[in-house]
């Protein structure tokens, strides 16, 4: 429990070990806490407050303002922020009145104190909002400590709210903080030295992207990843696909829960790569009983012109034979074409087998839309829907699965007094997957 305790707080303290004669603790602008002799339930709490920064009134020559974002360098998402002493080669530190122009001392108090020596670079804008100006800056604060912040101000300068996103500490070498920002989250992971110990958390934050707020999120599959991270050292933190990791309880055996983990192989504005991770955790232990992995390659999961809009474990099971029952990943993908519309669902089956999961269907489509538009009224449309139910017919010992084809055929055009009207055509056909020994076919 002490461990974990540490591991808590060191994502946020790190001057505590500067100072521990002091007897209170606190919460600062930063997230930084000073704590020495508090309970670790109170610890753990300090360390989770989102605090808002002090609202000193400062004269701000708005010009100043304008002036760095105009000049800072641009990025857009997603991005990852790793910024260390190491990376760190900027000198082009800010001027007084920079520092009063972005409102600094309202998150760092201490800024002009005596003996702090703060230093500060405007590092890089981030384009992608629209309701607010997205700014990152690093802060070196003294000669063994810095940190990288994302603030978020309205379009007036005033500040709506901010995030360390990056840190590095040379004097105790024990902490770190990297982040990857997406256009809805902050992924944000902590790693931190105890002894010869090192562990890391995960922390996760939505980005409003109307009022500019980030605010800390708890998702159920938490515990779930976090169990599973720390023990699958080959998934890199920074690459999850976080709005992506789905879970759901698996038929079989209610105390089995399937993760899905999408890892990102790689990423560009409107496109992505994604490995599969797929595991089967004890809901009460977080024990990993099987695992699967298959490379983006051979997975399907990739999202480009043809967008990759979600990845979902079915609530539907499938018994494909007296004793297996197969759970179904489904994904959906979404064309962004108006003139010519698509959306197509596929369903991959698996089954645990031994020690590890087996894929016995994969990337079979069970509905399909696509078609041909002019914007107005005149369209041609065509969309199949595929309904799957077990056979009692079987192949090398798996049931066969029984195929329902709806097919509708949509022609819009204008009538006779130009108004716009439609005439659908439904076709019904039936088919059959069989098992050969290793997938459905």
């Amino acid at each position: 429990m002490r461990i974990l305790l540490y591991i808590l707080l060191s994502v946020t303290l790190f001057s505590c070990v500067r100072n521990d004669k002091e007897k209170t603790h606190k919460t600062n602008t930063n997230g930084a806490l000073e704590i020495s002799d508090v309970n670790e339930e109170e610890a753990v709490e300090a360390a989770a407050t989102i605090t808002e920064p002090i609202k000193k009134v400062i004269n701000v020559d708005p010009s100043v303002f304008k002036s760095i974002l105009e000049n800072v360098k641009t990025k857009t998402l997603p991005l990852t922020d790793t910024t260390n002493f190491d990376t760190f080669k900027d000198d082009k530190f800010l001027s007084k009145q920079e520092v009063e122009a972005l409102q600094l001392e309202n998150i760092y108090p201490d800024f002009y104190k005596e003996g702090h020596n703060y230093k500060v670079v405007a590092s890089y804008k981030i384009e992608d909002f629209k309701n607010f100006h997205a700014l990152v800056v690093t802060v070196l604060k003294g000669e063994h400590e810095m940190e990288t912040i994302l603030i978020n101000y309205d379009l007036n300068g005033k500040i709506l709210d901010q995030r360390v996103i990056a840190y590095d500490e040379i004097a105790e070498g024990y902490g770190k903080i990297e982040s990857k920002i997406t256009h809805d989250f902050i992924l944000k992971i902590n790693t931190f030295k105890y002894e010869n110990d090192t562990r890391q958390v995960l922390w996760t934050f939505r980005i409003d992207t109307v009022t500019g707020n980030i605010v800390a999120t708890e998702s159920s599959n938490s515990s779930f990843v976090e169990y599973v991270l720390e023990h699958q050292t080959d998934i890199n933190r920074l690459n999850i696909k976080e709005e992506l990791v789905t879970t759901q309880t698996f038929f079989d055996n209610p105390e089995n829960i399937v993760l899905l983990i999408p890892e990102i192989e790689d990423e560009g504005e409107g496109f992505f790569e994604l490995n599969s991770h797929i595991f089967l955790v004890d809901n009460a232990t977080k024990t990993i009983n099987t695992k699967f992995y298959e490379s983006y390659q051979t997975s399907g999961w990739v999202s480009d012109a043809i967008e990759l809009r979600s990845i979902e474990i079915n609530k539907e099971f499938y018994p494909v034979t007296d004793s297996t029952t197969a759970f179904a990943v489904k994904t959906t993908f979404i064309g962004l074409s108006r003139a010519n519309p698509y959306q197509r669902e596929t369903i991959s089956l698996f089954v645990k087998s031994g020690d590890s999961l087996k894929k016995v269907l994969d990337n079979y489509t069970i509905n399909e839309f696509s078609g041909q538009y002019d914007g107005d009224c005149i369209g041609e449309f065509l969309n199949e829907e595929k309904a799957l139910s077990m056979f009692q017919e079987k192949n090398n010992g798996y049931y066969d699965i029984l195929v329902a084809h709806t097919i509708t055929e949509t022609i819009e055009f204008k009538d006779e007094n130009g108004d716009c009207d439609s005439k659908d055509t439904v076709t019904n056909k039936a088919s059959v997957l069989k098992f050969d020994g290793k997938t459905y076919k």
